[in-house]
């Protein structure tokens, strides 16, 4: 009896036992992968929230300086390429009209086809060659440099140098760029080719003719925006061309485009003048072309510092000297000055946008697009009102017909400064959500 009972203790207490140990084998085998999958689960979400900070912080960086500082270094190659390069090297032009459309278009053509950058995207008629590079983040935006004559080799040039980046650096740009050339003194891209695209062209840049010729300063005409960009440019390279170029003459001596698209169009003075050299102004002209196109294209929001916009104003104004127009001068003055306080307040307002958010960018760049297009102040015929070349023609003119065309310029500017007002637009944008 004593035998039987420990027998059957000895064999309970092994069955205990084994149940036990199985217990806790699966209870240990549970908790080991329990903390497997935390442990996972809080490795991923680390490595998730790393990565979204380090994404953050790239971004940061490429936003740095209005999109312009992290292609700081892209953009001094770009000058220091275009320095470099020679011009005239590719074709010549022949003075015949059919070695014209022979060597001039067709060469060119030939030229951008074999640009890796433009992808084929390269169109041509009898009088015209249109290359385009499309954009990486706003295709739709079109950045556009129209050249003709001694424009040619600074369109080749230019387009060579960015294809050069392309393939060296990776470099694509963030609005699409589109070169167009043409023969002849009718802009073809203008009047024809374009008219498609033109509401969404953000900047229109033409270098016509003879523009390569002439004494050592440069004359910009043009919107507000663009020619901003031009001069900001300009002043740039000029570290490049020390004694080579004196500046920028004065713009109310060269007439705008009759085009109702932000624009501007640049050329060096006096093209009748005999000491030139049409290889370096094509140079300079490059980089100034080549530089514009790139902060254009580039650039988070459009800028535009209306420093140049009251120089130029304050340049027109001081040829009106008739004491009859002292009325009208002393308003369009204190238009002007309303104007640029609003610029300047818009431009202040930009820094509340979250740049994060492209639609209210896209808004907002839009924004300052249609006031470069209601400050031309268009006719029917494509000429601006307030384009200050036709001043000394007026002047000329009985003082009530003066006085009018300074009445038209104030009604222009007035209905510009209404687009940066407008409030439902500020609201909506600079409202942080």
């Amino acid at each position: 009896m004593q035998r039987m009972l420990s027998f059957q203790m000895g064999r309970g207490f092994g069955e205990s036992s084994e149940f036990v140990t199985k217990r806790m084998c699966f209870s240990f085998l549970f908790s080991v992968g329990f903390l497997c999958l935390l442990g996972g689960f809080l490795l991923g979400r680390f490595a998730s929230d790393r990565t979204i900070v380090m994404h953050e912080r790239r971004m940061l960086q490429e936003l740095q300086g209005n999109g312009l500082q992290a292609t700081k270094d892209l953009q001094i190659a770009l000058l220091d390429i275009l320095n470099a390069s020679s011009f005239h090297e590719d074709f010549e032009m022949d003075s015949s009209v059919q070695n014209l459309r022979q060597q001039g278009v067709n060469g060119v053509k030939d030229i951008f086809a074999d640009l890796s950058i433009f992808r084929l995207n390269v169109n041509e008629t009898k009088t015209s060659t249109v290359a385009t590079i499309c954009g990486i983040q706003e295709q739709d935006r079109y950045v556009v440099l129209s050249a003709s004559g001694e424009g040619f080799d600074v369109a080749i040039t230019v387009a060579k140098t960015l294809d050069n980046i392309y393939r060296n650096k990776g470099w694509e740009p963030k609005r699409s760029l589109i070169f167009c050339v043409f023969l002849g003194s009718t802009d073809f891209c203008n009047e024809k080719f374009l008219n498609h695209i033109k509401p969404k062209i953000v900047a229109y840049i033409a270098v016509h003719g003879n523009a390569a010729r002439g004494s050592d300063e440069i004359v910009v005409s043009g919107s507000g925006m663009v020619q901003a960009t031009i001069l900001d440019a300009m002043n740039e390279i000029k570290y490049y061309h020390k004694n080579l170029f004196k500046g920028v003459h004065s713009p109310n001596s060269l007439p705008r485009l009759n085009l109702d698209i932000p624009h501007a169009v640049l050329s060096f003075l006096n093209p009748n003048s005999t000491s030139q050299n049409i290889e370096q102004n094509q140079k300079i002209l490059a980089q100034i072309v080549g530089l514009a196109m790139w902060r254009l294209s580039e650039e988070i929001f459009f800028q535009w510092d209306p420093k140049y916009f009251t120089e130029i104003m304050n340049k027109a104004l001081t040829i009106i000297d008739l004491k009859e127009l002292a009325e009208s001068k002393e308003n369009l003055n204190e238009t002007v000055t309303m104007l640029t306080d609003s610029i300047t307040n818009f431009n202040s307002d930009l820094e509340k946008i979250n740049i994060m958010k492209s639609l209210d960018v896209r808004m907002a760049n839009d924004k300052l697009i249609d006031l470069d297009r209601a400050l031309l102040c268009s006719d029917l015929s494509l000429r601006s009102k307030t384009d200050f070349t036709k001043l000394k023609i007026l002047l000329h003119e009985p003082a009530h017909v003066v006085k009018m065309n300074l009445n038209e310029i104030c009604n222009c500017y007035k209905a510009a400064n209404k687009i940066l007002l407008d409030q439902a637009y500020c609201k909506m944008i600079f409202t942080d959500n």
